[in-house]
């Protein structure tokens, strides 16, 4: 190369040197704007009907220059996105999005204001529209936006971020909580914060918690690209979640729990979303739940722990299937149950005999104030007519005719609480009376002031009739033998009192000696009211007799109704439809101050014979009545 080329060349290569690093960006005098662009993403809320949403809109209104739109478009729902080109850099753009169905109604929109833009980059914003017509009420903290002051960023550099959100309850404060999976905040309890990019590039989720004073969490995610090119056109992802909030949570009983009682629980969880959410019980005691999968269940303690109230923690999780979870507790008293104290007790008599009623009262106390139940129990005699009134009751114990042999009566009263716990109670009563031979008291009940027999009997003695019940037979049978050695005296069944009641009865004798006539209270009978007014209906009674029906002693009467003849008042007795057969001396009798009923009857006395004189019905000694269709 001769000089001259040389020299050519030079100046070539110089003049490419200075055009190079004499040229200007933004030449004076030259308008480049609008020069901001910005990528936005719109979140839509599950509790939006996704299936009726058409299209999103999308306008932002820079301070200066017109308004830009656009439609965004889903590749998956609920996430809409796109990018808004030819927009003037600078502070206070506003930014709405719209969200419409087939037919141009809004769903749901948001109004985000003050997004600035940054020359000749994109800047980005996540959107969260809210449902125009949605009439539930909101539990969690409204999340409006996110604004980062890119869509993306180089390897280690910053991102301004800005967070738009606001309370339900307008007195509420909020918190802030900014995490990312990788990258560090420089304050992640701020409003506006700001993010250092990894040094490794892709893509890095970003996540904003909003938390309420009554701690409900709304979560906004989106992701940011980490790219040396500027990922201008870079698919972002987001996703919003609102925690579910427990807004009742309760025990009852609510002051202490005993082991062995349920504690009913009660919760109320919602979710803004509208998942269905599940639950959770546990316990930091032992116990068992009913439902440890329901919000409405109950506890029930099974043993006491060791340290002082409150001392047992119950607590409930809600999850709505999203990953978010809230948790609420209450603490139990949990205490080992006390039992219950017979205060005080009494009797009506201590010496009894058969026939009389003996009236058992007694009152008792719980020292949790659990409900108690009595129970009466006794080895011979009959319990009935129990009453309770709050935390007394009362009871009748009476014996019809005998007591076994070494069975002194016992009657026992057991009170227990609602923990299973109880207090006994034992009442004593002096028997004065017969005790039974080869044959057991006759089995029946006590109740309602009537005696009814539960089985075919057999007595050695009489059976008394309790003043002012019904014996009723309930078609059984009432037998009378002679005791061994010795032999039946009295009435097989006698009215003690003055007023008696007998029915539906079958009252018999069976093989009685004559070893002696007897007379007076001792003479044979069937059925006796001596002394009280009532009522013999439907019964019968067959075989009064003594000596096989050969006996000639002037006793053996089927039915006697008699009185005093100086009495103060007359007794009145209706016998009714009964059949009176094979007895010894007289059918139906009445004597004394009476006056008798005797009406459809069947009196069979099987005719006349050598060796007494019988009587079918009989009015004697001043008895008064009438008898027909006999």
């Amino acid at each position: 190369m001769n000089r001259a080329n040389a020299m050519r060349l030079a100046l070539l290569a110089s003049a490419l040197v200075l055009a190079t690093g004499c040229h200007q960006e933004e030449p004076l005098g030259v308008q480049v704007e609008p020069a901001g662009s910005l990528r936005v993403v719109t979140v839509l809320p599950r509790s939006l009907p996704l299936d009726s949403v058409a299209r999103v809109e999308v306008a932002a209104t820079p301070a200066r220059g017109a308004v830009v739109t656009a439609a965004l478009s889903s590749s998956e729902a609920p996430l809409w996105q796109g990018l808004l080109r030819s927009l003037p850099s600078g502070a206070g753009t506003s930014v709405w999005a719209r969200v419409l169905d087939a037919t141009g109604v809004v769903l749901a929109q948001v109004d985000v204001p003050g997004v600035e833009l940054l020359k000749h980059h994109d800047a980005l914003v996540v959107l969260v529209p809210r449902a125009t017509d949605s009439e539930a009420p909101l539990t969690a903290p409204v999340i409006d936006a996110v604004v980062g002051s890119r869509a993306s960023v180089s390897p280690g550099a910053s991102l301004k971020l800005r967070a738009l959100a606001h309370a339900v309850d307008a007195s509420e404060v909020l918190t802030y909580a900014w995490s990312a999976t990788s990258g560090t905040f420089d304050d992640a309890t701020a409003v506006d914060a700001e993010w250092t990019a990894p040094l490794r590039r892709g893509a890095v989720n970003l996540t904003l918690a909003v938390t309420s004073a009554r701690g409900a969490v709304s979560t906004l995610r989106f992701s940011v690209d980490v790219e040396l090119a500027g990922g201008g056109d870079l698919v972002h992802t987001a996703s919003l979640n609102h925690a579910p909030v427990l807004t009742e949570l309760g025990a009852q009983p609510v002051s202490q729990s005993r082991v062995g009682i349920p504690v009913t629980l009660q919760a109320v969880g919602v979710d803004d979303d509208g998942d269905a959410l599940t639950f959770a019980w546990t316990a930091t005691c032992e116990g068992t739940f009913e439902n440890a999968a329901a919000a409405a269940t109950r506890f029930t303690p099974s043993a006491a722990p060791q340290a002082a109230c409150d001392n047992c923690r119950l607590t409930l999780r809600a999850s709505d299937g999203f990953g978010a979870h809230r948790e609420r507790s209450l603490d139990l008293c949990v205490t080992n149950p006390l039992p219950p104290s017979i205060i005080d007790a009494s009797q009506s008599e201590t010496d009894v005999s058969a026939g009389r009623p003996v009236r058992l009262t007694a009152m008792a106390a719980d020292p949790q104030g659990e409900p108690l139940t009595f129970a009466w129990t006794t080895n011979t005699g009959l319990l009935g007519n129990a009453v309770r009134e709050r935390d007394s009751g009362s009871v009748d114990w009476v014996v019809l005719s005998c007591i076994p042999v070494d069975t002194p009566p016992t009657i026992t009263l057991t009170v227990k609480n609602l923990s299973g716990l109880s207090a006994t109670r034992e009442f004593a009563v002096e028997w004065g009376d017969l005790l039974c031979g080869e044959f057991p008291p006759c089995a029946a009940t006590l109740e309602d002031s009537r005696v009814t027999l539960s089985a075919d009997c057999t007595t050695e003695q009489t059976v008394w009739i309790p003043d002012g019940y019904t014996f009723d037979g309930a078609g059984h049978v009432l037998t009378a033998v002679d005791p061994r050695g010795r032999r039946f005296r009295g009435a097989v069944l006698s009215s003690l009192g003055t007023t008696a009641h007998v029915r539906a009865v079958t009252v018999a004798a069976r093989g009685l000696s004559e070893l002696a006539c007897d007379g007076g209270a001792a003479r044979l009978r069937g059925i006796l009211f001596e002394g009280a007014s009532g009522s013999i209906v439907d019964s019968e009674v067959l075989d009064v007799n003594q000596k096989e029906g050969e006996g000639g002693c002037q006793e053996g009467v089927a039915i006697e109704v008699r009185n005093a003849r100086d009495a103060e008042t007359v007794t009145r007795v209706e016998v009714l439809r009964n059949r009176v057969a094979r007895y010894q001396k007289a059918g139906i009798s009445g004597t004394g101050r009476v006056e008798l009923n005797v009406e459809d009857n069947r009196v069979d006395g099987g005719g006349p014979v050598p060796f007494i004189a019988r009587n079918g019905i009989q009015f004697s000694d001043g008895a008064t009545g009438r008898a027909t269709g006999n």
